[in-house]
């Protein structure tokens, strides 16, 4: 409800209707995605024996598992049939059962812990004066200080390829339990109508439609780049700087992405009843 103010009170009316007819509708809207979802986490979570989660409604166009809940986006269900749905559903059903948010929190907190205690440590051992004055405390030894900058960028690169190659391995290892649970073709579905792959997809749709040169149409190439790079230096220089973003964007995902290529969890979600 707004505060009618300056607001003539038809106004305020109007614009209160329209946001109790709003509310209603977002309601009745979750109801009903909550009914879809019901019997589907009830049937797989009786399947494997354990206590049907809770379940919840929001707006995306996604699907996460929380501790002893799941979450779906309104987006997500909206354009999801049955099948996809319940692929999406038994998912996250494997995060919830092998617990993967505690895990998460103990790995981050751990991380958050060590990264303020690695570079003091480093601290303490690099300098020769500690806490002898309150001045070499404070830190006027530059290689102490340094050596505890250096620990922390090295930690905090390490620390974080770590924790998105353990997020990788659950995401990897839900996706077997989807697979096996419901089969690979449901499972498939939902990974490919799940909104958080979209840019895989996307990705993985160019790369596929890209036509493969020859080994004469490439060296063909590579000589006429080469002509093109004598009468066109900058050219060059463009080309060079591409590869290097290409690289490091492939060196970025693979060192910290938090969830497999789209084309290996098909793969392996396709091992897991034969369809491959």
């Amino acid at each position: 409800m707004i505060r009618k103010n300056n607001i003539p009170n038809n106004v305020v009316t109007r614009i209160n209707e329209a946001t109790d007819e709003l509310a209603k509708d977002r309601r009745t809207g979750s109801d009903e995605i909550l009914a879809r979802m019901a019997p589907i986490v009830g049937s797989l979570s009786r399947q494997v024996g354990v206590t049907m989660p809770h379940l919840r409604v929001h707006e995306g166009s996604n699907a996460f598992a929380s501790y002893n809940s799941i979450s779906v986006g309104r987006a997500l269900a909206n354009v999801a049939d049955d099948e996809q749905l319940m692929g999406v559903l038994a998912h996250e059903l494997g995060h919830v059962i092998y617990g993967d948010s505690s895990s998460h929190k103990n790995m981050h907190r751990t991380k958050t812990t060590a990264k303020i205690a690695v570079p003091a440590l480093v601290w303490l051992m690099e300098s020769p004066v500690h806490f002898s004055s309150f001045n070499n405390f404070i830190g006027h030894d530059y290689k102490a200080i340094a050596a505890g900058m250096a620990a922390k960028f090295v930690f905090d690169k390490v620390a974080a390829a770590a924790y998105s190659f353990t997020i990788r391995r659950h995401e990897s290892r839900a996706d077997a339990f989807a697979a096996r649970l419901v089969g690979s073709e449901a499972a498939i579905s939902g990974l490919i109508r799940n909104g958080s792959q979209m840019w895989d997809i996307s990705y993985d749709l160019k790369k596929a439609l890209r036509p493969r040169p020859s080994v004469s149409d490439s060296l063909l190439n590579a000589k006429t780049r080469l002509v093109d790079y004598n009468e066109d230096p900058k050219s060059l220089i463009k080309d060079i700087r591409m590869a290097y973003w290409r690289l490091r964007s492939g060196i970025d995902h693979f060192m910290y992405g938090t969830h497999p290529s789209l084309g290996k969890r098909i793969k392996q979600m396709s091992k897991q009843d034969g369809l491959s």
